[in-house]
């Protein structure tokens, strides 16, 4: 197969139904991180009954007003940098016995351009 993947092409597959749902918190990854409604937290306990490996937790509401996950573990290839390794509508509580953090920044990389797309009123970068 050549060329890239679209929209188009996926929602074809009969599949479809099982990842419209994730496609569409996908679709909204700028707006999710552009938002100060991240609640941030990290893993600290094995959510049991869940084969998600994780490491990192990002709990949102989206514009529409439903709320929902993204997990995020280590890039292998990269060190320093975190893939999404699912998403999801949030249905049951995966935050329960985590440690919750404060999300300062998001920067957004597109090659060598950055861009901070989100930061937080009491991030001081100065403060030692």
């Amino acid at each position: 197969m050549k060329g890239k993947i679209g929209i188009n092409d996926i929602t074809k597959s009969t599949f479809f139904p099982d990842i419209a749902e994730r496609i569409e918190i996908v679709s909204q990854i700028n707006d999710i991180f552009t938002k100060d409604n991240l609640v941030f937290k990290f893993s600290k306990i094995n959510v049991l009954n869940s084969k998600i490996l994780w490491q990192y937790l990002l709990e949102f509401m989206t514009v529409q007003g439903y709320h929902g996950y993204l997990f995020l573990n280590k890039y292998r290839r990269q060190p320093g940098n975190y893939v999404c390794v699912t998403d999801f509508k949030k249905r049951k509580d995966y935050s329960l016995g985590q440690v919750n953090m404060t999300l300062l920044q998001t920067t957004l990389i597109d090659g060598a351009q950055q861009k901070i797309i989100f930061k937080n009123p009491s991030y001081n970068p100065n403060m030692k």
